[in-house]
């Protein structure tokens, strides 16, 4: 009897760990900060602040070449970077994991988003 309610606490837990998950995943994009001050990139739920932030905030050092992964939300989100909206759902036509896109602040301090025009163009 023991056992038994062993198994179904186990497999409760499980359940509730992946309805905790589901519908959540990741993207990874390149990052270019060309500035001399940092980026900051979060993502939010929507397209609006008001639906709230998606995970921790991530800071790109000035003048750094590298790649970040990104907690999103199922449904609709934005990446933020240095305040402004910078990418969508929308964007990526909901495309998830590997992406080919770079996240720019250029050295004015504008923000903009690279990506391959053959990739961008799929699905328009």
């Amino acid at each position: 009897m023991r056992t038994r309610a062993s198994v179904v606490l186990v497999m409760l837990g499980a359940m509730l760990g992946a309805c905790s998950v589901i519908g959540a995943s990741q993207i990874t994009v390149g990052v270019r900060n060309q500035s001399e001050d940092p980026m900051v990139v979060r993502v939010i739920a929507g397209h609006d602040e008001s639906a709230g932030v998606h995970g921790d905030p991530q800071t790109v050092a000035p003048e750094t070449l590298g790649s970040l992964t990104l907690d999103v939300p199922g449904g609709d989100w934005t990446v933020q970077v240095n305040g402004g909206m910078l990418l969508s759902a929308s964007d990526t036509q909901g495309r998830v994991g590997e992406l080919p896109v770079t996240l720019v602040v250029m050295p004015d301090g504008m923000v903009v988003w690279e990506a391959p025009s053959d990739w961008v163009e799929v699905g328009r």
